[in-house]
């Protein structure tokens, strides 16, 4: 739900975007048409302006498209009938809204609260193995945050298939309710390596798209900066362009 929404957020954006361009479009055709009609534009400098019109408004409609189409995901996510179903503006813009920091130094066991690690503990307390010790056994002594990140000599040694064997089987034996369990209720051996090292999996992937989403979130920061600095100059060339032809205008 939430990706849905933060999808038609940008799509709205898109639309917005857009259609500001069409009405920039629109603008520079007057005044090419005003040219042309005082001799100071050619014939091709005028097709040219509306054809980029036109170009701008068949671009708004496969967005517009995919918009409706998103909306109508959203409404049956939230259970709605898709048929009437808006979002209204009031809700905010992508650009308004304020996304949460990550700060340096976040402890790594915030990863045990991802949802698919869940199960995977579910079914180690479900053999009666020690879940806590298991985190501690498995989950490495590292921060994360954008300015950390994950340590790759940590993920190497979690990832050693030479040492993990050995050690799997010591940490399983004393995990399981201590080696204590009685014969009929004892899973075999192969169930408990097979248990830690799904459970292992589950974390090794955890970590991964951790680090890879604050490395995203640390590119697409810089990527935003210089946007923003490109969008500030193309807005004062547009804006230096549009006095510059309106003298001209003024002077046909």
């Amino acid at each position: 739900m939430a990706t849905t929404w933060f999808e038609l957020l940008a799509l709205a954006e898109q639309i917005r975007v857009g259609e500001e361009n069409l009405r920039s479009a629109e603008r520079t055709e007057r005044i090419v048409n005003v040219r042309y009609q005082n001799g100071a534009a050619s014939r091709t400098e005028l097709l040219r302006q509306q054809t980029e019109v036109l170009n701008q408004r068949a671009g708004l409609v496969p967005v517009q498209l995919q918009y409706r189409q998103i909306q109508s995901a959203l409404a049956v996510l939230v259970g709605e009938s898709p048929l009437g179903f808006e979002v209204e503006s009031s809700h905010g813009t992508l650009l308004a809204m304020e996304l949460p920091e990550v700060d340096a130094g976040l402890p790594s066991d915030l990863i045990t609260r991802r949802l698919d690690l869940a199960p995977e503990e579910a079914r180690l307390q479900a053999a009666d193995a020690n879940v806590e010790q298991a985190r501690t056994a498995f989950l490495p002594t590292v921060s994360l945050g954008l300015n950390a990140g994950l340590s790759n000599n940590n993920l190497l040694s979690l990832n050693n298939p030479v040492e993990a064997a050995g050690w799997t089987l010591s940490l399983a034996q004393s995990l399981f309710d201590g080696g204590r369990l009685d014969a009929r209720r004892a899973i075999s051996e192969s169930q408990q390596l097979e248990l830690l090292e799904q459970y292992r999996s589950a974390i090794l992937t955890a970590l991964q798209e951790t680090g890879d989403a604050l490395d995203r979130v640390q590119t697409s920061q810089q990527r935003e900066a210089l946007q923003t600095t490109v969008s500030e100059s193309a807005a004062r060339t547009l804006e230096l362009t549009n006095y510059v032809t309106g003298k001209a205008v003024t002077n046909c």
